[in-house]
């Protein structure tokens, strides 16, 4: 089942999140417990965030959090998404939620919707599944530390 985060829900979400960050690009950042919980309190206040989990037996297995922005060089708004985590086990969960967010953004008035996997690198694995949601590559992420 698909549903709205609550304040109940931060602690569960942030620790599956935590486990996310040990294996992401961005382990190298220092993990902070109170940034998390206020970002977490922002994404179920401001109607401009998507925050959603799908629950399965009273337990969180999946969960996604993504905004709306502003073009720069055009009126309208485009969502994009920022984390999303699925149990190996559930794998469909992940499909689920963003078909979700795609509904919630498209009633919002977005006019686009994009998601990338800076996090982890190149997935063949996560490519297939952008490819069956529909979605088409669309430039490339560059980063560097400063």
């Amino acid at each position: 089942m698909i549903r709205d985060a609550t304040y109940e829900d931060i602690e569960d979400v942030f620790d599956l999140g935590h486990s996310l960050w040990l294996e992401s690009n961005y382990r190298h950042l220092p993990w902070d417990n109170e940034k998390a919980r206020r970002m977490g309190h922002v994404f179920i206040e401001r109607s401009d965030k998507y925050f959603r989990i799908v629950e399965q037996d009273e337990k969180i297995i999946a969960f996604c959090m993504g905004g709306l922005s502003d073009y720069i060089f055009s009126e309208g708004l485009f969502a994009e998404e920022y984390l999303l985590y699925t149990e190996k086990k559930a794998p469909l969960s992940g499909a689920k939620l963003m078909r979700d967010f795609e509904k919630w953004a498209r009633q919002k008035g977005a006019l686009e919707m994009s998601f990338s996997t800076t996090a982890y690198g190149e997935d063949p694995r996560y490519e297939a599944f952008c490819t069956r949601l529909g979605y088409e590559p669309c430039g490339r992420n560059w980063k560097r530390r400063l």
